[in-house]
């Protein structure tokens, strides 16, 4: 399953300061199901319009969950974003359920805060999807480093005695011989990663 993206295209001119091309920055809003051979777009009246979001497939269920984002509006030369509404920061902090046919937005008291490059993998063992890190917080946008588990219905937050150091666009997935999640890499504060994590819930 492909949730949305975003596409940047040429708007015809040169960055006066860099001489560098300036482009433009689309927000797609799409939802692509692969069958095995073919792709076929599921057109849907609502749907979690973001770009750089975490989303994970939920095994159990079948369910595919996709945690924040950013509202992606025409980027200019200066990188201004269109805020979402009247808030200082497009970054969203929204949960989103997919279950083979419809998005369904939660309304959800407790929830990790608003960021982008997130990433999320399944924990079946657990019975929901992981969440772990990426760029935004609140008032004070920064690289994060705090876990959380999502059920289904509730998001709740995880205290490791250790955990990888605040990163963004790592990479997670669902170990099942060994029953771990296993994180490498990502964006640190100074340059990318290059160390692998494993998170072994219940021991």
């Amino acid at each position: 399953m492909l949730v949305t993206g975003v596409r940047f295209s040429p708007v015809g001119g040169d960055n006066p300061i860099t001489g560098e091309r300036v482009w433009s920055q689309q927000n797609l809003s799409d939802t692509w199901m692969f069958g095995g051979e073919n792709w076929q777009e599921l057109r849907q009246s609502r749907y979690p319009s973001y770009a750089h979001q975490a989303s994970a497939a939920q095994l159990r269920s079948g369910q595919v969950v996709t945690f924040g984002g950013i509202i992606a509006g025409p980027k200019t030369i200066i990188g201004v974003f269109f805020p979402r509404e009247q808030r200082d920061s497009p970054l969203v902090d929204d949960t989103w359920i997919f279950d083979g046919e419809n998005w369904q937005e939660l309304d959800l008291k407790t929830r990790p805060a608003h960021r982008q490059f997130g990433v999320m993998a399944s924990h079946p063992d657990e019975q929901g999807v992981l969440l772990f890190g990426g760029y935004g917080g609140e008032g004070n946008p920064r690289l994060l480093d705090d876990t959380w588990i999502f059920d289904g219905e509730n998001w709740r937050e995880l205290h490791p005695l250790m955990s990888p150091t605040p990163r963004q666009e790592a990479c997670m997935t669902y170990d099942a011989m060994n029953g771990q999640v296993v994180l490498f890499g990502g964006r640190g504060d100074n340059g990318y990663l290059d160390d692998t994590w494993i998170l072994a819930l219940g021991e």
